[in-house]
């Protein structure tokens, strides 16, 4: 499947799901579901959702799951984007 094509089905299937989802959580879980059935079930999608502590809960999971409930968000640089600060990288000549 060509990625203009995929990204077509996947706009159809998110904008099903937006016209039967009865909460916000039930839209967010089946779009998690459509985009993990688009991709042959071949990986693990998790939302997380931050604490004020600076970890990060999962709200949803779909797929083989064995990743922590609750962990710090990312590794060295990457921890830079649970920060709600404006991070600027200068290249020196």
């Amino acid at each position: 499947m060509r990625k203009s094509d995929f990204l077509d089905q996947l706009r159809l299937e998110v904008g099903l799901v937006y016209d039967y989802a009865v909460s916000k959580e039930d839209f967010f879980r089946n779009v998690l579901y459509k985009i993990y059935e688009l991709v042959g079930k071949k990986c693990v999608i998790a939302v997380y959702k931050p604490d004020i502590k600076g970890n990060y809960l999962m709200e949803f999971v779909i797929g083989k799951n064995k990743t922590e409930e609750v962990r710090p968000f990312g590794l060295g640089f990457i921890h830079f984007c649970s920060n709600q600060t404006s991070v600027v990288v200068k290249k020196r000549k």
